[in-house]
């Protein structure tokens, strides 16, 4: 016999501005079990929005949101694979349970026009140690589509360019690169970093490197934040109203 048990509750956190439009964090616990026995467990955290006018684009961010935790975390594909090993009896289930935990945070809300969200995925499937990653996601809340930072830009090409260099600027001037035993090679990695891997945040854009991107395992994922005033030439007008400049 299989089974899956869903739990899921809210906590209404502080509006993220003066309107009638909030964000809560819904926290929700998926268990999945066969004939008794848990094999694998999603528990994850993430923004909800509330009190829109336009009830449809709420309901299709929230639904984007709530379904990028389990697609981009791979969950069907840790029950999948847990199913599997408990069949093959590679794991004794009544030791080990195979997880997925994610932590999905509100960076930026500018009321009824963008929502930010950085989502931080934990995932065991087996193997000497969890697997981590980040992902992040813009979003219209005029029209309830998910934004790329690509149509934010002017000229993309112009863009990439500057913020690697301001990347490595930033790198050298903290001395992270010597303090953390980053690659030899990350200044190439760093000037390839790739716009799916930065969001607009409140404190200004946020670019992170995985695990093993330009440092080792035990240095963990690489976030850094640069300040809006070294690119803000390169915004379009609405993503600088959007960012308060």
């Amino acid at each position: 016999m299989r089974k899956a048990v869903c739990l899921a509750f809210c906590l209404l956190l502080p509006c993220a501005a003066l309107c009638d439009v909030h964000v809560i964090m819904d926290e929700s616990v998926h268990v999945y079990e066969e004939d008794g026995l848990t094999l694998a467990v999603l528990d994850a955290r993430f923004p909800q929005l509330i009190g829109m006018d336009d009830t449809a684009v709420m309901d299709r961010v929230n639904r984007a949101i709530a379904d990028f935790v389990r697609m981009e975390g791979g969950y069907d594909g840790i029950i999948e694979a847990a199913s599997g090993a408990r069949a093959a009896g590679a794991v004794d289930f009544s030791m080990w349970t195979y997880t997925l935990h994610v932590l999905a945070e509100e960076k930026l809300h500018r009321a009824g026009q963008l929502l930010t969200v950085l989502y931080t995925f934990s995932a065991y499937a087996g193997g000497a140690h969890d697997d981590s990653w980040l992902s992040s996601a813009h979003y219209d809340l005029e029209t309830g589509d998910a934004v790329s930072l690509a149509q934010l830009v002017v000229d993309v090409d112009a863009f990439h360019t500057a913020v690697g260099e301001i990347l490595l600027t930033h790198i050298v001037m903290l001395g992270a690169d010597e303090a953390l035993g980053y690659f030899d090679e990350y200044p190439e990695t760093v000037r390839a970093w790739r716009i799916e891997q930065a969001l607009l945040t409140s404190d200004g854009l946020l670019v992170y490197f995985g695990l093993y991107e330009i440092a080792p395992h035990a240095a963990g994922i690489q976030r850094i934040v640069l300040d809006y005033a070294l690119i803000s030439q390169h915004f379009t007008d609405q993503c600088r109203a959007w960012i308060g400049l």
